[in-house]
């Protein structure tokens, strides 16, 4: 599933003194709601295409009985982010590559 996470001023990459890229991001709490939805969507799909037990990185306990879909809403809920402790990845981490300098043509 994807989210969209719009830019804000604090999410920025820095370098630190070894010349070493970090990373400064928190997840907005529009991006976790987003992913949050997704997570139920999937959740039902596979239900629907018959699965007995789905992950869901957003309930606690992570898996999820097809005997408790009828609670999915309950029990994949944004209070069970952990930040550090849940796999995300992006497809783009800072937006557009934007260039700053002078171009040249050949």
């Amino acid at each position: 599933m994807l989210a969209v996470d719009h830019a804000v001023p604090e999410n920025h990459v820095a370098v630190d003194a070894d010349g070493n890229a970090v990373v400064h991001y928190r997840f907005s709490r529009d991006a976790l709601d987003g992913l949050v939805r997704g997570n139920r969507a999937a959740a039902r799909i596979c239900f629907a295409a018959g699965a007995v037990r789905v992950y869901a990185p957003f309930a606690d306990p992570p898996t999820v009985a097809a005997t408790e879909a009828d609670g999915l809403d309950t029990r994949i809920h944004t209070r069970h982010w952990k930040p550090g402790k849940q796999s995300v990845s992006a497809a783009h981490l800072m937006g557009g590559a934007r260039w700053v300098g002078e171009r040249t043509t050949r």
